[in-house]
């Protein structure tokens, strides 16, 4: 893609109580990327990859939200408290069992999430 914009990944399926929730946190990456990061600048560059993660037994699925290319003061977006970096610490933590991980660099924004599959039939 000559855009800038990169998505890649595995096959996924998850519930569809997952889908609703990790689409609230990515819609609130995508947000925040609009209006402060990556999505606001013609230079900004935002990579959104996710791939089969854990094991047999607890198959998981991780996704890298890497956002780069515009100037951000890190260590003061990483001090804000909004309702997006709520959603993404709390509620997907807690609804989703998931791991999560959310920092600004001095170029972007970055979100780590491990997700929990919860069926071994959606490992394809």
């Amino acid at each position: 893609m000559g855009d800038g914009r990169i998505l890649e990944g595995s096959k996924v399926s998850l519930t569809a109580r997952d889908v609703q929730v990790l689409t609230l946190a990515l819609h609130e990456l995508a947000t925040n990327a609009i209006k402060y990061g990556a999505l606001s600048d013609q230079g900004g560059q935002l990579a959104i990859r996710w791939m089969l993660a854990g094991s047999e037994e607890a198959p998981a699925v991780d996704i890298n939200w890497c956002e780069s290319g515009v100037k951000l003061r890190g260590e003061e977006q990483d001090s804000k408290r909004g309702f997006g970096r709520e959603l993404i610490e709390r509620a997907l933590s807690y609804d989703l069992g998931a791991e999560t991980r959310l920092y600004f660099a001095e170029d972007g924004g970055r979100c780590e999430l491990r997700i929990p599959i919860k069926s071994q039939a959606s490992r394809e």
